[in-house]
């Protein structure tokens, strides 16, 4: 399994095996998790990085934060039905709460704040 690149908050999910594992470990962990499926080469994804990285920085004792490149795991994206880029999905425990198709940092932040239960939100999905 991918753990946490050095200096981030952020694993890589690169199979369905340890997509299911990391779901499992969020579910005992009571956190809320959120996936940021894209690719190197997706200019929104490339934009929306940094505050990504800030977010999980900023919210880490509550949520778990991935990211799956959907050309190294399109089994994963597959999975969730990913169709553009960058998306964001939302889990508590191992269940799916919200999906955000979306570059806006503001609408990412909005539902960040959701999930971790900083703040009262009610999500698109």
């Amino acid at each position: 399994m991918s753990e946490p690149t050095e200096g981030t908050a952020i694993t890589e999910i690169t199979s369905l095996e340890q997509l299911a594992d990391v779901l499992s470990r969020s579910k005992s962990e009571f956190k809320a998790s959120v996936i940021n499926f894209g690719r190197p080469s997706c200019p929104g994804c490339h934009a929306i990085k940094p505050c990504f990285e800030e977010l999980s920085e900023s919210h880490k004792t509550q949520m778990n934060f991935f990211t799956c490149d959907v050309t190294l795991a399109p089994e994963v994206a597959a999975m969730y039905k990913i169709t553009a880029l960058p998306t964001f999905v939302f889990f508590k425990g191992d269940r799916q709460t919200d999906k955000v198709i979306s570059d806006k940092k503001s609408r990412l932040r909005e539902a960040v704040l959701g999930a971790s239960g900083k703040r009262r939100y009610s999500g698109s999905f």
